[in-house]
């Protein structure tokens, strides 16, 4: 999404900011490459748990704002 807004829809060059932006990215994926399968599992279940601790941070200010709403 980053790359996106900086070159405005892909219709120009993003410049330095972007060009930064796009060596951390690869740099980070190649970290994970040379340690073959496991470097793809650690990724895997690093977005996994992500995705887990999002959707429990949902789940926690549903049920606050529940609370809430049922003590007035």
């Amino acid at each position: 999404m980053m790359a996106f807004i900086l070159a405005y829809g892909f219709n120009t060059n993003g410049g330095a900011l972007a060009l930064k932006a796009a060596t951390i990215g690869e740099s980070r994926t190649l970290g994970y490459q040379i340690h073959g399968a496991g470097g793809w599992f650690t990724i895997f279940i690093g977005g996994m748990l992500c995705n887990c601790m999002v959707s429990m941070g949902a789940m926690i200010s549903t049920s606050a704002g529940n609370k809430v709403a049922a003590a007035m």
